[in-house]
Protein backbone atom coordinates (compact mmCIF):
# COMPACT_ATOMS: atom_id res chain seq x y z
CA UNK A 1 0.00 0.00 0.00
CA UNK A 2 1.26 3.48 -0.80
CA UNK A 3 2.01 5.87 2.02
CA UNK A 4 -0.84 8.23 2.90
CA UNK A 5 -1.09 11.31 0.75
CA UNK A 6 -3.49 13.98 1.93
CA UNK A 7 -6.02 15.80 -0.21
CA UNK A 8 -5.36 19.30 1.09
CA UNK A 9 -1.64 19.10 0.75
CA UNK A 10 -2.10 18.17 -2.90
CA UNK A 11 -4.59 20.97 -3.46
CA UNK A 12 -2.68 23.76 -1.70
CA UNK A 13 0.05 24.23 -4.35
CA UNK A 14 -2.54 24.65 -7.09
CA UNK A 15 -4.48 27.20 -5.08
CA UNK A 16 -1.49 29.23 -3.90
CA UNK A 17 -0.19 29.60 -7.46
CA UNK A 18 3.28 29.31 -8.87
CA UNK A 19 4.36 32.86 -8.07
CA UNK A 20 3.36 32.77 -4.41
CA UNK A 21 4.76 29.30 -3.98
CA UNK A 22 8.16 30.38 -5.27
CA UNK A 23 8.15 33.49 -3.11
CA UNK A 24 7.09 31.75 0.06
CA UNK A 25 9.58 28.93 -0.42
CA UNK A 26 12.37 31.50 -0.23
CA UNK A 27 11.02 33.19 2.91
CA UNK A 28 11.89 32.26 6.48
CA UNK A 29 8.33 31.22 7.15
CA UNK A 30 8.37 28.41 4.57
CA UNK A 31 7.01 25.24 6.12
CA UNK A 32 5.66 21.83 5.22
CA UNK A 33 2.15 21.59 6.61
CA UNK A 34 1.98 17.81 6.42
CA UNK A 35 1.99 15.94 9.70
CA UNK A 36 3.94 13.20 7.95
CA UNK A 37 7.46 14.57 7.51
CA UNK A 38 8.15 11.98 4.82
CA UNK A 39 5.19 13.03 2.68
CA UNK A 40 6.27 15.77 0.30
CA UNK A 41 3.31 17.91 -0.83
CA UNK A 42 4.26 17.64 -4.46
CA UNK A 43 3.95 13.85 -4.31
CA UNK A 44 0.29 13.96 -3.40
CA UNK A 45 -2.53 12.78 -5.68
CA UNK A 46 -4.02 14.83 -8.46
CA UNK A 47 -7.73 15.53 -8.86
CA UNK A 48 -9.60 18.48 -10.21
CA UNK A 49 -11.07 20.72 -7.50
CA UNK A 50 -14.81 21.32 -7.71
CA UNK A 51 -16.29 24.77 -8.19
CA UNK A 52 -16.30 26.07 -4.64
CA UNK A 53 -18.42 29.20 -4.78
CA UNK A 54 -21.64 27.18 -4.50
CA UNK A 55 -21.15 26.29 -0.84
CA UNK A 56 -23.74 27.91 1.39
CA UNK A 57 -23.19 27.36 5.12
CA UNK A 58 -24.21 29.54 8.06
CA UNK A 59 -21.73 32.39 8.48
CA UNK A 60 -21.15 35.36 10.71
CA UNK A 61 -21.07 38.86 9.22
CA UNK A 62 -17.63 39.86 7.94
CA UNK A 63 -15.54 42.03 10.23
CA UNK A 64 -14.99 45.62 9.07
CA UNK A 65 -11.86 46.44 7.09
CA UNK A 66 -9.09 48.62 8.45
CA UNK A 67 -10.43 52.00 9.53
CA UNK A 68 -7.11 53.88 9.57
CA UNK A 69 -5.15 55.11 6.60
CA UNK A 70 -1.65 53.84 5.92
CA UNK A 71 1.06 56.37 6.88
CA UNK A 72 2.25 58.45 3.94
CA UNK A 73 5.80 57.09 4.25
CA UNK A 74 4.47 53.52 3.98
CA UNK A 75 2.33 54.45 0.99
CA UNK A 76 5.23 56.15 -0.80
CA UNK A 77 7.66 53.27 -0.32
CA UNK A 78 5.02 50.73 -1.26
CA UNK A 79 4.18 52.60 -4.47
CA UNK A 80 7.83 52.53 -5.49
CA UNK A 81 8.10 48.80 -4.87
CA UNK A 82 4.90 48.05 -6.79
CA UNK A 83 6.34 49.94 -9.77
CA UNK A 84 9.35 47.60 -10.06
CA UNK A 85 9.27 45.88 -13.45
CA UNK A 86 11.03 42.63 -12.57
CA UNK A 87 8.51 40.35 -10.82
CA UNK A 88 11.12 38.37 -8.87
CA UNK A 89 12.80 41.52 -7.62
CA UNK A 90 9.41 43.06 -6.81
CA UNK A 91 8.32 40.05 -4.76
CA UNK A 92 11.66 39.87 -2.94
CA UNK A 93 11.65 43.55 -2.05
CA UNK A 94 8.01 43.47 -0.99
CA UNK A 95 8.73 40.51 1.27
CA UNK A 96 11.40 42.49 3.08
CA UNK A 97 9.18 45.57 3.18
CA UNK A 98 6.22 43.83 4.81
CA UNK A 99 8.41 42.22 7.46
CA UNK A 100 10.12 45.48 8.36
CA UNK A 101 7.01 47.65 8.22
CA UNK A 102 4.88 45.25 10.25
CA UNK A 103 7.32 45.38 13.17
CA UNK A 104 7.28 49.18 13.14
CA UNK A 105 3.58 49.81 12.48
CA UNK A 106 1.23 46.76 12.35
CA UNK A 107 -1.94 48.84 11.93
CA UNK A 108 -0.36 50.89 9.16
CA UNK A 109 0.58 47.70 7.29
CA UNK A 110 -2.96 46.35 7.66
CA UNK A 111 -4.33 49.60 6.24
CA UNK A 112 -1.87 49.47 3.35
CA UNK A 113 -2.82 45.89 2.50
CA UNK A 114 -6.51 46.78 2.72
CA UNK A 115 -5.97 49.47 0.07
CA UNK A 116 -4.12 47.23 -2.40
CA UNK A 117 -6.01 46.14 -5.54
CA UNK A 118 -6.55 42.40 -6.12
CA UNK A 119 -3.53 40.62 -7.57
CA UNK A 120 -0.39 38.70 -6.74
CA UNK A 121 1.08 41.48 -4.61
CA UNK A 122 -2.03 41.69 -2.42
CA UNK A 123 -2.14 37.91 -2.04
CA UNK A 124 1.54 37.94 -1.10
CA UNK A 125 0.94 40.61 1.55
CA UNK A 126 -2.11 38.83 2.98
CA UNK A 127 -0.21 35.56 3.18
CA UNK A 128 2.58 37.24 5.11
CA UNK A 129 0.18 39.07 7.45
CA UNK A 130 -1.98 36.06 8.28
CA UNK A 131 0.98 33.72 8.73
CA UNK A 132 2.60 36.27 11.03
CA UNK A 133 -0.50 36.45 13.22
CA UNK A 134 -1.87 32.90 13.11
CA UNK A 135 0.46 31.49 15.76
CA UNK A 136 0.42 34.34 18.27
CA UNK A 137 -3.13 35.70 17.80
CA UNK A 138 -5.32 33.24 15.83
CA UNK A 139 -8.53 35.11 16.70
CA UNK A 140 -7.20 38.31 15.13
CA UNK A 141 -5.84 36.39 12.15
CA UNK A 142 -9.32 35.05 11.44
CA UNK A 143 -10.98 38.44 11.93
CA UNK A 144 -8.55 40.07 9.52
CA UNK A 145 -8.97 37.25 6.99
CA UNK A 146 -12.74 37.77 7.08
CA UNK A 147 -12.28 41.52 6.65
CA UNK A 148 -9.51 41.54 4.04
CA UNK A 149 -9.93 38.46 1.85
CA UNK A 150 -12.33 39.58 -0.85
CA UNK A 151 -11.19 38.49 -4.32
CA UNK A 152 -11.75 34.87 -5.48
CA UNK A 153 -8.02 34.46 -6.17
CA UNK A 154 -7.35 35.16 -2.47
CA UNK A 155 -9.78 32.53 -1.20
CA UNK A 156 -7.04 29.89 -0.97
CA UNK A 157 -5.67 31.79 2.02
CA UNK A 158 -8.53 30.40 4.10
CA UNK A 159 -7.06 26.95 3.43
CA UNK A 160 -3.65 28.04 4.75
CA UNK A 161 -5.27 29.68 7.78
CA UNK A 162 -7.57 26.78 8.70
CA UNK A 163 -4.84 24.24 8.21
CA UNK A 164 -2.91 26.07 10.96
CA UNK A 165 -6.03 26.45 13.10
CA UNK A 166 -6.75 22.72 12.87
CA UNK A 167 -3.23 21.86 13.96
CA UNK A 168 -3.48 24.27 16.90
CA UNK A 169 -6.92 23.26 18.19
CA UNK A 170 -9.04 20.91 16.11
CA UNK A 171 -12.27 21.47 18.04
CA UNK A 172 -11.98 25.24 17.81
CA UNK A 173 -11.11 25.06 14.11
CA UNK A 174 -14.25 23.07 13.34
CA UNK A 175 -16.32 25.60 15.27
CA UNK A 176 -14.71 28.53 13.45
CA UNK A 177 -15.70 27.14 10.05
CA UNK A 178 -19.10 28.80 10.53
CA UNK A 179 -17.40 32.21 10.60
CA UNK A 180 -16.04 32.00 7.05
CA UNK A 181 -18.12 34.27 4.78
CA UNK A 182 -20.16 32.56 2.11
CA UNK A 183 -18.25 32.35 -1.15
CA UNK A 184 -15.13 30.76 -2.61
CA UNK A 185 -13.26 30.72 0.71
CA UNK A 186 -15.65 28.29 2.40
CA UNK A 187 -14.62 25.11 0.61
CA UNK A 188 -10.84 25.63 1.08
CA UNK A 189 -11.40 26.12 4.82
CA UNK A 190 -13.52 22.97 5.11
CA UNK A 191 -11.03 20.95 3.08
CA UNK A 192 -8.14 22.08 5.27
CA UNK A 193 -9.88 21.16 8.52
CA UNK A 194 -11.13 17.83 7.17
CA UNK A 195 -7.68 16.93 5.90
CA UNK A 196 -5.91 17.59 9.19
CA UNK A 197 -8.66 15.80 11.11
CA UNK A 198 -8.42 12.75 8.83
CA UNK A 199 -4.67 12.57 9.33
CA UNK A 200 -5.00 12.55 13.12
CA UNK A 201 -8.15 10.42 13.58
CA UNK A 202 -9.54 8.87 10.43
CA UNK A 203 -12.53 7.13 12.02
CA UNK A 204 -13.66 10.22 13.93
CA UNK A 205 -13.18 12.50 10.93
CA UNK A 206 -15.23 10.16 8.77
CA UNK A 207 -18.09 10.20 11.25
CA UNK A 208 -17.85 13.99 11.56
CA UNK A 209 -17.83 14.55 7.80
CA UNK A 210 -20.83 12.29 7.25
CA UNK A 211 -22.73 14.15 9.95
CA UNK A 212 -22.23 17.72 8.66
CA UNK A 213 -25.68 19.24 8.33
CA UNK A 214 -25.15 21.36 5.22
CA UNK A 215 -25.15 19.18 2.10
CA UNK A 216 -22.50 21.14 0.17
CA UNK A 217 -20.12 21.39 3.12
CA UNK A 218 -20.69 17.70 3.88
CA UNK A 219 -19.60 16.70 0.39
CA UNK A 220 -16.45 18.84 0.59
CA UNK A 221 -15.52 17.41 4.00
CA UNK A 222 -16.35 13.82 3.12
CA UNK A 223 -14.53 13.89 -0.22
CA UNK A 224 -11.44 15.20 1.57
CA UNK A 225 -11.55 12.54 4.28
CA UNK A 226 -12.02 9.84 1.65
CA UNK A 227 -8.72 10.79 0.04
CA UNK A 228 -6.96 9.74 3.22
CA UNK A 229 -9.16 6.65 3.58
CA UNK A 230 -8.44 5.63 -0.02
CA UNK A 231 -4.73 5.24 0.77
CA UNK A 232 -5.54 2.89 3.66
CA UNK A 233 -8.71 1.08 2.57
CA UNK A 234 -9.55 1.95 -1.05
CA UNK A 235 -12.40 -0.54 -1.35
CA UNK A 236 -14.21 1.00 1.63
CA UNK A 237 -13.51 4.50 0.29
CA UNK A 238 -14.99 3.48 -3.06
CA UNK A 239 -18.08 2.06 -1.37
CA UNK A 240 -18.68 5.15 0.80
CA UNK A 241 -18.13 7.53 -2.12
CA UNK A 242 -20.62 5.64 -4.25
CA UNK A 243 -23.19 5.65 -1.46
CA UNK A 244 -22.75 9.05 0.20
CA UNK A 245 -21.48 11.49 -2.43
CA UNK A 246 -22.99 12.89 -5.61
CA UNK A 247 -21.76 14.57 -8.79
CA UNK A 248 -18.16 15.61 -9.20
CA UNK A 249 -17.10 14.99 -5.56
CA UNK A 250 -18.31 11.40 -5.93
CA UNK A 251 -16.57 10.91 -9.28
CA UNK A 252 -13.27 12.29 -8.00
CA UNK A 253 -13.38 10.20 -4.83
CA UNK A 254 -14.20 7.03 -6.79
CA UNK A 255 -11.32 7.67 -9.15
CA UNK A 256 -8.91 8.32 -6.30
CA UNK A 257 -9.88 5.03 -4.66
CA UNK A 258 -9.42 3.17 -7.95
CA UNK A 259 -5.96 4.68 -8.42
CA UNK A 260 -4.94 2.85 -5.27
CA UNK A 261 -6.41 -0.44 -6.50
CA UNK A 262 -5.33 -0.49 -10.17
CA UNK A 263 -1.56 -1.03 -9.72
CA UNK A 264 -2.09 -4.02 -7.40
CA UNK A 265 -5.32 -5.55 -8.69
CA UNK A 266 -6.25 -4.30 -12.18
CA UNK A 267 -8.82 -7.05 -12.65
CA UNK A 268 -10.50 -6.08 -9.38
CA UNK A 269 -10.44 -2.42 -10.35
CA UNK A 270 -11.97 -3.31 -13.71
CA UNK A 271 -14.89 -4.98 -11.96
CA UNK A 272 -15.42 -1.91 -9.74
CA UNK A 273 -15.46 0.44 -12.71
CA UNK A 274 -18.67 -1.15 -13.92
CA UNK A 275 -20.45 0.49 -10.96
CA UNK A 276 -19.14 4.00 -11.72
CA UNK A 277 -21.49 6.58 -13.21
CA UNK A 278 -20.36 8.02 -16.53
CA UNK A 279 -17.92 10.88 -16.00
CA UNK A 280 -14.52 12.18 -17.04
CA UNK A 281 -13.00 10.40 -14.05
CA UNK A 282 -14.58 7.11 -15.14
CA UNK A 283 -12.91 7.47 -18.54
CA UNK A 284 -9.54 8.03 -16.86
CA UNK A 285 -10.08 5.00 -14.64
CA UNK A 286 -11.10 2.83 -17.60
CA UNK A 287 -7.93 3.70 -19.52
CA UNK A 288 -5.62 3.20 -16.54
CA UNK A 289 -7.24 -0.11 -15.63
CA UNK A 290 -7.16 -1.27 -19.26
CA UNK A 291 -3.42 -0.70 -19.56
CA UNK A 292 -2.60 -2.35 -16.25
CA UNK A 293 -4.95 -5.27 -17.01
CA UNK A 294 -3.42 -5.71 -20.49
CA UNK A 295 0.06 -5.96 -19.00
CA UNK A 296 -1.23 -8.79 -16.84
CA UNK A 297 -3.56 -10.65 -19.22
CA UNK A 298 -4.46 -8.97 -22.53
CA UNK A 299 -7.06 -11.56 -23.50
CA UNK A 300 -9.04 -11.14 -20.29
CA UNK A 301 -8.59 -7.38 -20.50
CA UNK A 302 -10.00 -7.28 -24.03
CA UNK A 303 -12.96 -9.42 -23.00
CA UNK A 304 -13.65 -7.00 -20.13
CA UNK A 305 -13.41 -3.96 -22.43
CA UNK A 306 -15.75 -5.60 -24.94
CA UNK A 307 -18.36 -5.89 -22.20
CA UNK A 308 -18.31 -2.19 -21.30
CA UNK A 309 -21.08 0.09 -22.56
CA UNK A 310 -20.13 1.31 -26.02
CA UNK A 311 -18.76 4.83 -25.61
CA UNK A 312 -15.52 6.77 -25.93
CA UNK A 313 -14.14 5.15 -22.77
CA UNK A 314 -14.67 1.62 -24.05
CA UNK A 315 -13.05 2.50 -27.39
CA UNK A 316 -10.05 3.93 -25.55
CA UNK A 317 -9.84 0.80 -23.43
CA UNK A 318 -9.77 -1.46 -26.49
CA UNK A 319 -7.18 0.72 -28.24
CA UNK A 320 -4.88 0.78 -25.22
CA UNK A 321 -5.17 -2.97 -24.66
CA UNK A 322 -4.36 -3.80 -28.28
CA UNK A 323 -1.46 -1.36 -28.32
CA UNK A 324 0.08 -3.15 -25.35
CA UNK A 325 -0.75 -6.53 -26.90
CA UNK A 326 1.02 -5.48 -30.12
CA UNK A 327 4.22 -4.71 -28.21
CA UNK A 328 4.49 -8.40 -27.31
CA UNK A 329 2.54 -10.11 -30.09
CA UNK A 330 1.97 -7.98 -33.18
CA UNK A 331 0.32 -10.71 -35.34
CA UNK A 332 -2.03 -11.58 -32.48
CA UNK A 333 -3.02 -7.93 -31.98
CA UNK A 334 -3.61 -7.44 -35.71
CA UNK A 335 -5.86 -10.51 -35.77
CA UNK A 336 -7.90 -9.08 -32.90
CA UNK A 337 -8.28 -5.74 -34.71
CA UNK A 338 -9.52 -7.54 -37.83
CA UNK A 339 -12.12 -9.34 -35.69
CA UNK A 340 -13.53 -6.18 -34.11
CA UNK A 341 -16.79 -4.75 -35.45
CA UNK A 342 -16.51 -1.52 -37.42
CA UNK A 343 -16.63 1.51 -35.20
CA UNK A 344 -14.57 3.82 -33.03
CA UNK A 345 -12.90 1.02 -31.05
CA UNK A 346 -11.60 -0.66 -34.21
CA UNK A 347 -10.43 2.62 -35.77
CA UNK A 348 -8.72 3.76 -32.57
CA UNK A 349 -6.98 0.40 -32.15
CA UNK A 350 -5.78 0.46 -35.77
CA UNK A 351 -4.41 3.96 -35.24
CA UNK A 352 -2.47 2.94 -32.10
CA UNK A 353 -1.01 -0.18 -33.66
CA UNK A 354 -0.12 1.67 -36.87
CA UNK A 355 1.87 4.21 -34.85
CA UNK A 356 3.72 1.42 -33.08
CA UNK A 357 4.52 -0.30 -36.38
CA UNK A 358 5.55 2.92 -38.16
CA UNK A 359 8.09 3.73 -35.47
CA UNK A 360 9.79 0.43 -36.31
CA UNK A 361 9.15 -0.02 -40.04
CA UNK A 362 7.26 2.78 -41.83
CA UNK A 363 6.95 0.93 -45.13
CA UNK A 364 5.46 -2.19 -43.53
CA UNK A 365 3.11 -0.07 -41.43
CA UNK A 366 2.00 1.88 -44.51
CA UNK A 367 1.27 -1.27 -46.47
CA UNK A 368 -0.68 -2.82 -43.59
CA UNK A 369 -2.72 0.33 -42.98
CA UNK A 370 -3.47 0.79 -46.68
CA UNK A 371 -4.82 -2.76 -46.84
CA UNK A 372 -7.38 -2.38 -44.05
CA UNK A 373 -10.89 -3.06 -45.33
CA UNK A 374 -12.70 -0.71 -42.97
CA UNK A 375 -12.48 2.86 -44.41
CA UNK A 376 -12.44 4.62 -41.04
CA UNK A 377 -9.72 2.32 -39.70
CA UNK A 378 -7.71 2.69 -42.90
CA UNK A 379 -7.79 6.51 -42.82
CA UNK A 380 -6.92 6.72 -39.12
CA UNK A 381 -4.13 4.17 -39.45
CA UNK A 382 -2.61 5.86 -42.50
CA UNK A 383 -2.72 9.21 -40.73
CA UNK A 384 -0.85 7.69 -37.81
CA UNK A 385 1.71 6.17 -40.16
CA UNK A 386 2.35 9.48 -41.95
CA UNK A 387 2.76 11.31 -38.65
CA UNK A 388 5.21 8.75 -37.24
CA UNK A 389 7.02 8.29 -40.57
CA UNK A 390 7.52 12.03 -41.11
CA UNK A 391 9.21 12.38 -37.74
CA UNK A 392 12.12 10.35 -39.12
CA UNK A 393 11.75 10.90 -42.90
CA UNK A 394 9.57 13.91 -43.60
CA UNK A 395 10.55 14.13 -47.26
CA UNK A 396 9.62 10.50 -47.89
CA UNK A 397 6.31 10.77 -46.05
CA UNK A 398 5.38 14.02 -47.80
CA UNK A 399 6.24 12.58 -51.22
CA UNK A 400 4.05 9.55 -50.53
CA UNK A 401 1.05 11.71 -49.67
CA UNK A 402 1.26 13.42 -53.07
CA UNK A 403 0.59 10.08 -54.72
CA UNK A 404 -2.74 9.65 -52.94
CA UNK A 405 -6.15 10.76 -54.17
CA UNK A 406 -6.68 14.50 -53.89
CA UNK A 407 -9.02 15.66 -51.16
CA UNK A 408 -9.30 16.71 -47.54
CA UNK A 409 -7.78 13.49 -46.24
CA UNK A 410 -4.66 13.83 -48.39
CA UNK A 411 -4.34 17.49 -47.36
CA UNK A 412 -4.49 16.44 -43.70
CA UNK A 413 -1.77 13.81 -44.20
CA UNK A 414 0.39 16.29 -46.10
CA UNK A 415 -0.15 18.86 -43.36
CA UNK A 416 1.10 16.42 -40.74
CA UNK A 417 4.21 15.66 -42.81
CA UNK A 418 4.92 19.36 -43.46
CA UNK A 419 4.47 20.22 -39.76
CA UNK A 420 6.99 17.61 -38.69
CA UNK A 421 9.31 18.65 -41.51
CA UNK A 422 9.14 22.28 -40.35
CA UNK A 423 10.40 21.24 -36.93
CA UNK A 424 13.33 19.39 -38.48
CA UNK A 425 14.32 21.58 -41.46
CA UNK A 426 12.24 24.67 -42.23
CA UNK A 427 14.23 25.60 -45.31
CA UNK A 428 13.71 22.20 -46.92
CA UNK A 429 10.02 22.21 -46.03
CA UNK A 430 9.65 25.71 -47.53
CA UNK A 431 11.29 24.63 -50.79
CA UNK A 432 9.04 21.58 -51.00
CA UNK A 433 5.86 23.61 -50.55
CA UNK A 434 7.02 26.32 -52.96
CA UNK A 435 7.56 23.69 -55.67
CA UNK A 436 4.13 22.04 -55.37
CA UNK A 437 2.38 22.13 -58.72
CA UNK A 438 -1.26 21.75 -57.67
CA UNK A 439 -2.90 24.99 -56.49
CA UNK A 440 -5.15 23.45 -53.84
CA UNK A 441 -2.36 21.27 -52.50
CA UNK A 442 0.05 24.21 -52.29
CA UNK A 443 -2.54 26.36 -50.50
CA UNK A 444 -3.21 23.69 -47.85
CA UNK A 445 0.49 23.00 -47.28
CA UNK A 446 1.42 26.68 -47.25
CA UNK A 447 -1.15 27.52 -44.58
CA UNK A 448 0.25 24.69 -42.47
CA UNK A 449 3.86 25.82 -42.85
CA UNK A 450 3.31 29.57 -42.53
CA UNK A 451 3.04 29.77 -38.70
CA UNK A 452 6.40 28.01 -38.32
CA UNK A 453 8.08 30.46 -40.69
CA UNK A 454 6.42 33.41 -38.95
CA UNK A 455 7.81 32.29 -35.64
CA UNK A 456 11.33 31.92 -36.99
CA UNK A 457 11.47 35.15 -39.04
CA UNK A 458 8.41 37.18 -40.06
CA UNK A 459 10.38 39.03 -42.78
CA UNK A 460 11.65 35.80 -44.35
CA UNK A 461 8.24 34.17 -43.94
CA UNK A 462 6.50 37.00 -45.77
CA UNK A 463 9.07 36.98 -48.55
CA UNK A 464 8.47 33.25 -49.00
CA UNK A 465 4.68 33.59 -48.87
CA UNK A 466 4.60 36.43 -51.40
CA UNK A 467 6.71 34.37 -53.80
CA UNK A 468 4.38 31.34 -53.95
CA UNK A 469 3.06 30.41 -57.39
CA UNK A 470 -0.57 29.75 -56.41
CA UNK A 471 -2.59 32.94 -55.90
CA UNK A 472 -4.65 31.37 -53.10
CA UNK A 473 -1.56 30.00 -51.39
CA UNK A 474 0.22 33.35 -51.71
CA UNK A 475 -2.67 35.32 -50.22
CA UNK A 476 -3.52 32.97 -47.33
CA UNK A 477 0.07 32.26 -46.31
CA UNK A 478 0.85 36.00 -46.29
CA UNK A 479 -2.17 36.63 -44.05
CA UNK A 480 -1.11 33.88 -41.65
CA UNK A 481 2.47 35.13 -41.33
CA UNK A 482 1.46 38.79 -40.99
CA UNK A 483 -1.25 38.07 -38.43
CA UNK A 484 1.21 36.14 -36.28
CA UNK A 485 3.71 39.00 -36.54
CA UNK A 486 1.01 41.53 -35.72
CA UNK A 487 0.16 39.62 -32.55
CA UNK A 488 3.78 39.46 -31.40
CA UNK A 489 5.06 42.89 -32.50
CA UNK A 490 2.22 45.09 -33.76
CA UNK A 491 4.25 48.26 -34.27
CA UNK A 492 6.95 46.63 -36.41
CA UNK A 493 4.42 44.61 -38.38
CA UNK A 494 2.31 47.69 -39.11
CA UNK A 495 5.41 49.63 -40.18
CA UNK A 496 6.36 46.84 -42.59
CA UNK A 497 2.85 46.82 -44.10
CA UNK A 498 2.87 50.60 -44.55
CA UNK A 499 6.12 50.48 -46.50
CA UNK A 500 5.60 47.27 -48.48
CA UNK A 501 4.54 47.12 -52.13
CA UNK A 502 1.80 44.51 -52.17
CA UNK A 503 -0.90 43.26 -54.55
CA UNK A 504 -4.14 45.17 -53.99
CA UNK A 505 -6.09 42.21 -52.66
CA UNK A 506 -3.40 41.28 -50.13
CA UNK A 507 -2.87 44.89 -49.05
CA UNK A 508 -6.60 45.27 -48.42
CA UNK A 509 -6.76 42.03 -46.45
CA UNK A 510 -3.81 43.05 -44.27
CA UNK A 511 -5.38 46.44 -43.53
CA UNK A 512 -8.47 44.65 -42.26
CA UNK A 513 -6.56 42.70 -39.63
Amino acid sequence: MKRRISFFAWLAPLLLGVALALWWARGPHAANDSTDPAAAPESRPVAEPRAESALNVPVAAPAPAASVAAPSAVQTELAGLLALADPDERFRRLDLFWRRAFVADPDGVIAAIDALPPGDERSQALLYLLTELVERDPERALSLAIALIRAPEEAHLFATLFDRFARQDAVRARAWLARVPAGPGVAPAWRAVADVYAQSDLAASLAWARGVADADAREVALETVLYTLAAKDPLRAFEIALEALTGEPRDRALYQALREVIPHDPAGAASLIVAMPFSEQRTLAVVEAARAFADLDPRRALAWAAGLPVDDASALAVANILEIWAHNDLPGAIAKIDALPAGEARAAAAERVATLMANQNPAAARDWAAGLADPASRERALGAVVDAWSRSDAAGAAAWTLGQSAGAQRDAWLGAAVSNWAVQDQAAAARFVANLADDATQRAAAVTLAPYLAQASPHAGLEWALGLRSEAARREATLVVYQAWLGNDPATAAAWRAGATLPADIAGALRGL
